[in-house]
């Protein structure tokens, strides 16, 4: 749906298909064991649905981004941003990362050197 507002891409009614699909599915998979549609508004929900509605808004920007900038710049901006809006969340685990040593912190340190090695 965010191609089509961003993008203009069409939507065939295929794709139409399968959207309706995913959306009674998720609707379904929500449910407890007495199929109470109630428990599809919870507020947990509507938290998973708004993460992924931004999720997808994010990556159709970062698509918009990477047609108008080269891919260098777009990264070094996703990172960027990323930082900026992990800056005020820091009160809540700053207790945890004083707890954190070098083992817990080399095989991430390691996954980021080998994926920057891969993309040269």
């Amino acid at each position: 749906m965010i191609g089509i507002g961003f993008f203009g891409e069409k939507l065939t009614t295929y794709r139409l298909l399968f959207v309706g699909v995913i959306l009674i599915a998720g609707i379904f998979s929500s449910m407890d064991e007495k199929f109470n549609l109630k428990s599809f508004f919870k507020r947990t929900i509507a938290i998973g649905l708004l993460t992924t509605l931004f999720l997808a808004i994010n990556n159709a920007f970062i698509k918009q981004a990477l047609v108008n900038n080269s891919l260098w710049t777009t990264n070094l901006w996703v990172a960027i941003l990323n930082f900026m809006m992990l800056i005020p969340t820091i009160q809540l685990f700053k207790k945890d990362l004083k707890k954190l040593d070098i083992p817990h912190i080399l095989p991430v340190g390691a996954m980021g050197v080998a994926k920057l090695t891969k993309g040269i």
